[in-house]
């Protein structure tokens, strides 16, 4: 469990600093070859420009455990399949993550990541609402 928590956090970190200082070369290079050889570091900052124009920050992830929505598993094709949630206020982050065994390491073929706010109690539940 702490070798899946490192590998998650490994990459949406790098994921993250990407987004924040908007050069996407070094998360790119991180990558796995099939993933870098269908996006370009170009195509990645198109792919994610609502991170960046929006100056989302995911770095609080780093302090606190994952919550997966499923057990790490290997699929039919030699992945890692990592999909679960960090429970930070004022919104969650979820991720789905495929990784592939390369060079000693787990590298990204796939990431999937969302920003949702937390519903609030108080609301009945309804993100968003006060």
């Amino acid at each position: 469990d702490n070798i899946i928590e490192i590998i998650i956090k490994r990459h949406l970190a790098s994921f993250n600093d990407a987004n924040t200082t908007g050069n996407y070369e070094v998360w790119h290079a991180t990558l796995s070859r099939p993933f870098r050889q269908q996006f370009t570091a170009g195509r990645l900052k198109t792919a994610f420009k609502p991170f960046h124009d929006q100056q989302i920050d995911i770095a609080p992830v780093l302090a606190q455990a994952p919550i997966l929505s499923e057990p790490a598993r290997i699929d039919k094709e030699g992945a890692l399949i990592l999909k679960g949630a960090f429970e930070t206020r004022p919104s969650r982050v979820l991720f789905d993550m495929r990784l592939l065994p390369a060079e000693g390491d787990w590298k990204l073929i796939s990431i999937h990541v969302d920003v949702l706010p937390v519903a609030d109690p108080s609301t009945g539940g309804s993100p968003g609402k006060r």
